[in-house]
């Protein structure tokens, strides 16, 4: 069975925060995956991001720590528990507490809307600095539950490197037609807090840098030639020098190929000063195409694609943009092989005001352009864990078309350009990507941006109705019973902040939900207190506040732009009456009842349903009728 793992794009990926407006890219490295760590009940966790013990460069400091279970999970908002941010001790236990955010704090955590087993927490304003002790973050025991189980104590640690951020031309994973001709001549164009690279003294005996042809199939690769270094500023270049007894044009198609840059080749400055040389550099997956090709359907990949922040259609869709709006778009892929391809290829992107009208060229991008094409991924494996799920590996191309040419997003680009009622088409041409090693043909895609929002008219009905009378008020209101459920006819999703709801007791104090749990369609759960409660007889008003339940009717904008939430309240009364419990088969419903024994013997004379409670259960007459009473 396949399991679901998550693979990352270089360890930059971690730290993609669309919310944050910064996106950068790292070198492709296939980082392993988390040991899963069972937790008590059924609740486990399967893996972080940023990975456990993962090295992050200076340049990319993540803003999100996303925990991911094995099972949905819930924030228990009452519970007094943090998560912690702590640089730990060089030596010794213990460490210095960065930030504590508590379980209350919606805005810091939260579990993902996309992805209900994933809980996300925002540790954006930290200074990470120091790079010889790394960061943890703490989730502590019983912070989220779910699956019958609170989570036992988890961590993420990860340490930061001061490396350089680099891109290659041709750019790794490309797609070449002319190896012999392109591979001659290679450069690697640094980035970051330096000034120059320079080249080191390297003694004859250490490695060279070396171009290898590689054989997928084997795991194998064979040295085809030496590269001569030198630098021009921040780029390091090149030059080809073949093996003995062997031509440039030996290099040829098809073929993939790779290129070491061993470590110590390169020296990184600041001003005047030295900073070290760089870690080994692998510029791998030059794939060289030098015939005709089998194409891929880039369409029979793609699952899902996400305007601005939200989850559509990848055909024709209504969609309210979210904050960023359409100056970000994204693909999800059913593959774990998606490659930009360098190159002219322009991925364009129109704008016209009726579905017919005519289209107004908005701006184009080129598929390999790091600073705006981003691609992430995740992975499966083979496992026979239990506690993960099955999950089709998909892998999520962002494409940043309101970013500045640092990643950064315009935001004035993204309100004057990109939020115009009208239609957004995407169009991705044959040959921008690679998908499992083929050239994919190319999509297009129309979005139909309508800033008009739909009216917050909902049908719901309330589980018990407020009608009924409650006998046993810990299966409806405690968190060990069945709770208030709140059901939209129609609805297709429906969810709430944990604080959405109060229940008010006879006394006048209130409770505040232990937990809100959703199916994620149409139902909404509600459940108060814990199973030694005391629920006294009487009447208890249930509360929900307006603006902090959404309800979807099938279209993604139903979600109010500003709070996700579109619900307008409600306001329930029940009845609580613990002697109410009496069950009478075989008679009919009165106002008042008279019981006789079957011997003649009048017990109860015209009295109410609940001063029955003192007779024993058995056969009686009641109201004249044959009755069983039980209790």
């Amino acid at each position: 069975m396949k399991k679901l793992y998550f693979f990352v794009a270089g360890a930059s990926a971690l730290a993609l925060s669309l919310g944050a407006y910064a996106l950068t890219t790292a070198p492709l490295t296939a980082l392993s995956a988390s040991a899963v760590v069972t937790a008590e009940a059924g609740l486990s966790l399967v893996n972080t991001t940023p990975a456990n013990n993962a090295i992050i460069p200076l340049w990319n400091i993540p803003t999100e720590v996303t925990f991911r279970f094995s099972a949905p999970v819930e924030v228990n908002r009452n519970s007094g528990l943090v998560v912690k941010v702590i640089k730990p001790y060089m030596f010794g236990e213990g460490g210095t507490e960065m930030a504590s955010y508590p379980a209350s704090d919606e805005s810091r955590i939260y579990v993902n809307p996309a992805n209900p087993r994933e809980l996300l927490v925002k540790v954006e304003g930290i200074e990470f600095s120091d790079v010889s002790t790394g960061y943890k973050v703490i989730l502590e025991e019983g912070l989220v539950s779910g699956d019958g189980a609170s989570n036992s104590e988890c961590e993420t640690r990860f340490y930061f490197q001061d490396t350089f951020r680099w891109t290659t031309n041709p750019a790794s994973g490309s797609v070449l037609n002319n190896a012999a001709e392109d591979l001659q001549n290679v450069s690697v164009t640094y980035s970051g807090d330096l000034t120059s690279v320079g080249l080191a003294d390297i003694p004859s005996w250490l490695p060279k840098i070396i171009l290898y042809r590689a054989n997928s199939e084997t795991g194998t690769r064979e040295p085809v030639g030496l590269y001569t270094p030198s630098t021009d500023g921040l780029t390091l270049n090149l030059a080809l020098t073949v093996a003995p007894g062997m031509e440039v044009t030996d290099v040829t198609a098809p073929e993939s190929y790779e290129i070491d840059v061993p470590s110590g080749v390169i020296m990184f400055y600041n001003g005047e000063d030295y900073k070290g040389g760089n870690l080994p550099v692998l510029i791998d997956g030059l794939k060289c195409e030098g015939a005709a090709s089998e194409w891929a359907d880039l369409s029979e990949y793609v699952t899902y694609n996400v305007p601005g922040d939200l989850e559509a259609n990848p055909t024709n869709t209504r969609t309210l943009l979210g904050e960023t709006a359409m100056g970000v778009l994204s693909l999800g892929l059913k593959t774990t092989n998606i490659e930009g391809v360098a190159g002219s290829e322009k991925i364009n992107y129109y704008y016209s005001a009726t579905a017919d009208g005519e289209k107004t060229l908005l701006k184009s991008i080129e598929s390999a352009n790091e600073s705006e094409v981003l691609i992430i991924g995740v992975g499966a494996m083979e496992d026979n864990d239990p506690g993960l799920l099955e999950f089709t590996p998909v892998n999520y191309l962002y494409m940043m078309f309101a970013s500045s040419g640092d990643g950064e997003l315009d935001q004035e680009a993204i309100k004057s350009v990109y939020s115009k009622d009208g239609y957004y088409t995407l169009d991705i041409p044959d040959g921008a990507f690679i998908v499992e090693g083929m050239p994919a043909r190319g999509l297009t895609l129309t979005y139909h941006y309508d800033s008009t929002p739909i009216a917050n008219e909902f049908e719901y009905t309330l589980i018990p109705s407020p009608e009924t009378v409650i006998n046993d008020p810990v299966k409806v209101f405690s968190q060990s019973g069945s709770g208030i459920t709140l059901e939209v006819a129609n609805a297709s999703m429906i969810d709430s902040r944990n604080k959405s709801a109060t229940l008010q007791l006879p006394d006048g104090t209130s409770y505040t939900p232990v937990t809100a749990k959703t199916n994620y369609k149409n139902q909404l759960t509600w459940k108060f207190g814990t199973g030694s409660t005391v629920w006294p007889d009487g009447e208890y008003v249930f509360t929900v506040a307006p603006n902090k339940v959404g309800v979807n009717m099938g279209f993604e904008d139903d979600w109010d732009s500003s709070d996700e939430c579109n619900f307008p309240g409600l306001t329930a009364i029940y009845h609580v009456d613990t002697l109410s419990a009496i069950l009478l088969v075989g008679a009919e419903p009165a106002a008042t009842y008279t019981v006789v024994t079957l011997d003649g013997k009048v017990v109860k004379s015209n009295v109410a349903l609940s001063e029955l409670h003192d007779l024993e259960s058995g056969i009686y007459v009641v109201n004249g009728k044959k009755t069983v009473l039980r209790k």
